[in-house]
């Protein structure tokens, strides 16, 4: 591992816990919002004066977004069709998605385990006749925890 470290951000997948979710379809462009911050509540010692003591209240997350080609699975797609297109009489399906940095031999470097994940926004890149660009699809995931695992 010296030789890998620190490890490059190029070389990463992604994984739903979606049933039947290819390996070959976690392949991503991008990944962004791996990202945890706790709210603080400061609060102020009778006679000090000097300084105020910051005690932890409640943790929060940043939204995971993933970006990448158009998405042909239709596992993916079926779930995502059924989060936007519920009328709230049955609950959202949540999955976990677990994004893996890899190291040069392919093997795990580090894991962002994301559970009780759900998409909440999908917007497809704008098309452009004058263009020969790809088209990216951005999917947005709200989640409760993310747990980071050296492997």
């Amino acid at each position: 591992m010296a030789n890998n470290y620190p490890p490059a951000a190029f070389y990463f997948k992604a994984e739903f816990g979606l049933d039947g979710v290819q390996n070959n379809n976690s392949s991503f462009q991008e990944v962004t919002g791996l990202n945890s911050e706790s709210d603080v509540v400061e609060y102020r010692e009778g006679g000090e004066n000097s300084y105020a003591h910051k005690l932890p209240i409640s943790t929060k997350h940043s939204n995971l977004v993933l970006k990448r080609g158009i998405i042909s699975d239709p596992k993916i797609i079926e779930w995502i069709n059924n989060v936007f297109l519920n009328d709230l009489s049955e609950p959202i399906k949540t999955t976990d998605i677990t994004v893996t940095l890899l190291n040069q031999e392919h093997e795990p470097a580090m894991r962002w385990k994301l559970s009780n994940a759900w998409p909440i926004k999908f917007e497809a890149a704008p098309f452009k006749a004058k263009s020969n660009e790809m088209v990216i699809e951005t999917i947005e995931f709200a989640f409760s925890t993310i747990t980071r695992e050296k492997v």
